[in-house]
């Protein structure tokens, strides 16, 4: 699922979407994604509260960001990915790349 220009999410594996609105369920804005934004999540395991690769276009906001910032960038990410309780796997100064176990305990099932 994905929002073009925003960022997308996938869920590897197979997973159950029937009876799911996705317009309802799956919000993507500049830098977050947001599951039940209007309801609480399922249990772990259940519906799209499992493991997911999220990518999130987050730029720079200096346009004159230089290759040394790419590493600063890539160190917060990774503090960022692993306080998710997830694990960083790119950043190329456009897209953010990580992987989450799950969404639970994850303030209103939002990463960002």
């Amino acid at each position: 699922i994905g929002r073009y220009g925003y960022g997308s999410i996938r869920w590897p594996g197979l997973t159950d979407v029937r009876r799911l609105d996705f317009d309802a369920v799956v919000v993507i804005e500049r830098g977050s994604l947001t599951l039940y934004p209007d309801s609480d999540l399922p249990p772990i395991g259940e519906e799209l509260n499992k493991e997911a690769v999220v990518t999130l276009n987050v730029k720079p906001s200096r346009a004159d960001a230089k290759p040394k910032s790419a590493e600063i960038f890539k160190a917060r990410l990774t503090k960022i990915s692993e306080k998710f309780g997830g694990k960083f796997i790119s950043y190329d100064m456009e897209k953010w790349i990580f992987r989450l176990p799950h969404f639970d305990g994850i303030a209103g099932g939002a990463a960002n």
